[in-house]
Formats: structure tokens, sequence, C-alpha cells
């Protein structure tokens, strides 16, 4: 198996984004959040680690994706019509951790949270168009995330960090797991997109109704 790398290019937020931050953290804190986000882009390397693999096996319960059983029958029904997955880990990047981590104002720690949230989008983003054109893909492609939805639950992150290996992600993207199935830095997401014939989403089976980041309604 070949896992490979994608760094999302043109690293810089658009003016919209400073703005929703300006518009979040507060106007008064506008000379430093400007500030703030100079410095971030000077440093920041949003990247995805991703592979493209065959669903080795499928049965009822679940399937298994690079030698990895993961229990999941709802997987099991959304793969059933494909025979390739592309398991991911977005992240804002260690680069832009180490520097917040490295502020000793509160605000200012507040203010490099949004951002590295919207680099985590960047590099989401980015990364969806990407495999879109270089793989071929001109129809829906949803993606499953461990812990988003009880049918696959947070502790899915070992079976998706499995798939990678600890020590690769480590090494390629500096992501690490801890051993409550949280993952570092906080501004990573992980999960598996496919291709589909119809638009689904975990959110219309995730129970938190007011989500901010809610993307499609709640089954009802």
């Amino acid at each position: 198996m070949e896992f490979l790398v994608f760094t999302a290019p043109n690293a810089r937020l658009s003016e919209e984004e400073v703005k929703e931050i300006i518009e979040r953290c507060g106007e008064e804190l506008e000379d430093e959040i400007t500030e703030l986000v100079e410095t971030a882009a000077e440093i920041a390397a949003p990247k995805t680690l991703y592979g493209v693999l065959p669903i080795d096996a499928r049965d009822e319960k679940g399937v298994t994706i690079g030698g990895i059983y993961i229990k999941s029958e709802l997987m099991s029904r959304n793969f059933s019509p494909v025979s390739r997955v592309f398991p991911y880990i977005s992240t804002c990047g260690v680069e832009l951790e180490e520097w917040s981590k490295s502020l000793d104002d509160p605000l200012l720690e507040y203010v490099a949270d949004a951002i590295k949230q919207h680099y985590l989008r960047l590099a989401m983003s980015e990364f969806n168009k990407f495999i879109r054109e270089r793989y071929g893909i001109s129809g829906y492609m949803p993606a499953m995330n461990p812990g988003s939805i009880k049918e696959w639950p947070l502790t899915g992150q070992r079976e998706l960090f499995s798939i990678f290996g600890y020590e690769l992600i480590k090494e390629k993207i500096g992501v690490t797991l801890t051993d409550s199935c949280l993952m570092l830095p906080s501004k990573t997401v992980d999960g598996i997109y496919f291709e589909s014939d119809h638009d689904y989403e975990n959110c219309e089976l995730c129970p938190i109704k007011d989500c901010p980041n809610r993307r499609k309604a709640q089954m009802i």
C-alpha cells in the first residue's frame, strides 16, 4: 500500500475568512488579528495524508480496508457499490500548532485557534478538489468520519490510524492519537471518502441538532 501527502497550495486565508475571524474574536482585536494572520501565513502548511485502497472484503457487519476490519453495518451498505475508497487525515499542521502554543495571551490563543480552524477547512477543501480532479470523480463523494455518528464511534479512530500505521502518520504529517482517541494537533479530521450515487452526509444521522458545522438536516 502506498500513502501520499497532499499539501494545500497557496496556504493563505482569504479576505472573507479574515473578516469572519475578526467578527468572531472581536473588532477591537483587529490589529492583533491581522498581525497573527500574516504570521500564520508565513509558516502554515496544512496537509493531508491519504491513500487509494480497494475494499479487501465485505460482509453485512462491516468491511476490511488495508487489512483492517471495521465493524459498521452502515459502512458496509455505503461501500457496497464501490471498489475503492480514499482514507485520509487532514490537519492544520504541526507548524501552526507549535506557533499557537508559543502565545502567552489567552485572547491571542483564542484568535490562533480560529486561524487554525480556517486552515483546517482550507486543507479539507483543497484536498477534496484534488481527489476529484486526480481520480476523475464528478459525482457525489461523501465521507464517513469516526466519532460523528454512533454507527462508527470515536474509537474508530484507532481503526483508521491502523490502516495508515501510527508511526507513518506521525512521520509524514505529525499527527498523533491520544489514549482517549483525540487527535493532535486538535484541528485535525479524518475519515474515508467514497464515490456514491446519492448525497450521503453523516449529519443526517448526527443527534447534535445545534451543531455549528451541520451540512445537512437531521433525518426524522
